[in-house]
């Protein structure tokens, strides 16, 4: 499903996007795959970063961020980091 929700997004169908990375999101959780839902979460923060909806990008990539904490995902907490970073000075500017 997150595969789906990039190439739409990549199409700029944004809308169609968020909705099915929400719906993985939630699936992920249901069934316990955390990994899955981190990713789920970081690509929903880029496409709502592409959308111009920086609050809601900052609360997903720090949901992904404290997941991949928890599963001592090194790389992962980097990437989530930066992209936190990029995304506040966005919103500065």
């Amino acid at each position: 499903m997150n595969s789906l929700a990039v190439t739409l997004a990549r199409l700029n169908r944004h809308d169609e996007a968020r909705t099915a990375l929400e719906e993985s999101v939630l699936l992920n959780r249901q069934t316990g795959e955390r990994l899955l839902e981190a990713h789920a979460l970081a690509a929903l923060g880029d496409v709502q970063v592409a959308g111009r909806r920086f609050a809601a990008a900052v609360e997903c990539f720090g949901q992904s961020l404290e997941l991949r904490r928890l599963l001592a995902d090194a790389p992962g907490q980097q990437r989530m980091e930066q992209r936190l970073e990029l995304v506040r000075t966005m919103m500065e500017g």
